[in-house]
């Protein structure tokens, strides 16, 4: 179709019977342009790059690192965006924050590290990083982190030793408490070598009563519970007698054996001596408690009934219901057996009847401290 150059009135004549169309041109028919010329610039485009990977090399990088984050004397620079995706402590701060400073207590600076990295890398974090990154994580609120945290804390091979080195390591840390819960409760046979060990001695009070009130620390006789608590007491007894009420009441003495309940009721079971750092000393010391001889009166009472009392004929009784219940609110330990022991029984009967003195206990337990 030819090109027609219309007038205002054949516009508006031709528009008004619809019989007229302009006509459509190519935007090259303006100007003079060779085939060969073009292709360059609209088919040999560069290639584009992956989205993905620009966003892998900023981070190798650290790219876009504007915001200062300051733990005690420690510097770190931070890309903000990365930081608020993952943790929502940051996400809640200002915009244009580009500076924090936290408290070593609440992030210990290692673990900042180690789970900056991870967020860059997405490598898992080391274990023995573990503790400290959970810790800030916890403090930041990096949920997804948490998860992968304990991913690695409930691996079976930890537990025993390494359960309590992982308890030991997080009594600093605040939001741990819930990991030092779950390790505790790891340790069973390797509660008895431990109360050879130094580490023992370092244990805090509430450490050492959440410890002792644990059904599931291994043992062969509730005597060594309190012999354990005894060893504790005269790293320091000084300062450490003044506990004992406390201490004594993990003890269960529903199951120490009667003739031992005897001897400490009557303060036989040690020589007098005014040595205030000898297990005898602590010992006679219990036996010369209020508190204390009332729960020996009592268990051996406990004792005594449940000796004489027939359970296929005796189980309507009053007695009978309070011994059922007191057995159900302090129930036996975990008991374990060592064959290397002189004074472990590998069939317990109740009531148990082991002899053996605090000694003999420090020796066994010193003997199979090796052995971990």
């Amino acid at each position: 179709m030819p090109w027609i150059v219309m007038s205002d009135e054949d516009y508006y004549n031709g528009v008004k019977r619809k019989n007229v169309r302009v006509p459509c041109r190519s935007v090259f028919s303006f100007m003079d342009a060779h085939e060969e010329t073009l292709d360059p610039y609209l088919v040999n485009l560069p290639p584009k790059y992956d989205l993905y990977e620009i966003a892998d090399e900023m981070l190798e990088k650290n790219e876009g690192a504007y915001m200062r984050v300051e733990i005690a004397t420690y510097v770190f620079e931070c890309i903000p965006s990365l930081l608020k995706v993952y943790s929502n402590w940051f996400a809640a701060l200002k915009w244009n924050i580009d500076c924090v400073m936290l408290d070593e207590r609440d992030v210990p600076p290692k673990g900042f590290k180690a789970i900056y990295k991870w967020m860059r890398t997405q490598h898992e974090i080391k274990y023995k990083h573990v503790l400290r990154a959970l810790q800030a994580a916890k403090y930041l609120k990096i949920d997804l982190l948490e998860t992968d945290l304990w991913a690695v804390l409930s691996k079976p091979e930890v537990r025993e030793k390494q359960a309590f080195e992982v308890f030991s390591n997080s009594g600093s840390m605040a939001l741990l408490g819930d990991v030092r819960g779950l390790m505790l409760s790891r340790i069973r046979k390797y509660f008895l070598p431990l109360v050879a060990t130094k580490d023992f001695g370092k244990l805090h009070l509430d450490q050492l009563i959440d410890l002792l009130k644990l059904t599931s620390i291994g043992v062969n006789s509730e005597i060594e519970v309190l012999f354990a608590a005894v060893r504790w007491i005269i790293y320091n007894s000084r300062d450490r007698l003044q506990y004992m009420e406390d201490i004594m009441a993990c003890v269960r003495f529903l199951y120490l054996p009667m003739c031992f309940l005897f001897a400490l009721r009557e303060g036989t079971i040690a020589k007098a001596t005014d040595d205030i750092n000898t297990p005898e000393f602590v010992l006679l010391q219990f036996a010369r408690d209020r508190l204390m001889r009332t729960q020996l009166s009592e268990a051996m009472t406990f004792i005594s009934m449940e000796m004489q009392s027939d359970d296929d004929t005796d189980t309507d009784t009053e007695a009978y219901g309070k011994r059922a219940l007191a057995r159900t609110k302090m129930p036996p330990r975990r008991w374990v057996y060592f064959a290397s022991c002189k004074y472990h029984m590998s069939d317990l009967v109740y009531p148990h009847m082991h002899k053996f003195t605090y000694a003999d206990f420090i020796d066994f337990i010193g003997s199979i401290g090796s052995e971990w």
